[in-house]
């Protein structure tokens, strides 16, 4: 979604309460013993690791966490992108996640904050 400032945030239900962004590129990047950031990877990732979001600013990507799957030394990296945003960038160790953050279903909703015009034409 597009808002004054870059956010993400776990709720409940697949609800907005901001501007859609249509086309953004998502994408997960889970690594262990390197750290792997948007910035260096998130060009490289497999395509079963992109997803863009639709005309209503939805995407969906399904992951299952669970002990017998992933490690302490897991680190995932939700990248976001689009031209007329600044890129966002949600990381986290899967041993340090809250546990509110990990049980049952939940919707992870970025708020992308727009570039100044400036920016968006290749200024400063």
């Amino acid at each position: 979604m597009s808002a004054d400032r870059a956010r993400h945030v776990f709720v409940d239900d697949s609800s907005t309460d901001a501007p859609a962004v249509e086309g953004a590129r998502v994408v997960l990047i889970m690594a262990t013993y390197e750290q792997w950031t948007c910035a260096n990877k998130a060009a490289q990732a497999p395509k079963e690791w992109v997803r863009f979001s639709g005309p209503d600013g939805t995407y969906e990507h399904e992951l299952i966490f669970g002990s017998t799957i992933f490690t302490p030394d897991h680190v995932f990296s939700l990248c976001v992108s689009h031209p007329d945003h600044e890129p966002y960038e949600y990381q986290m160790v899967y041993e340090k996640t809250p546990r509110a953050e990990k049980n049952g279903t939940k919707f992870l909703n970025f708020y992308l904050r727009r570039k100044s015009t400036g920016e968006q034409k290749g200024g400063k």
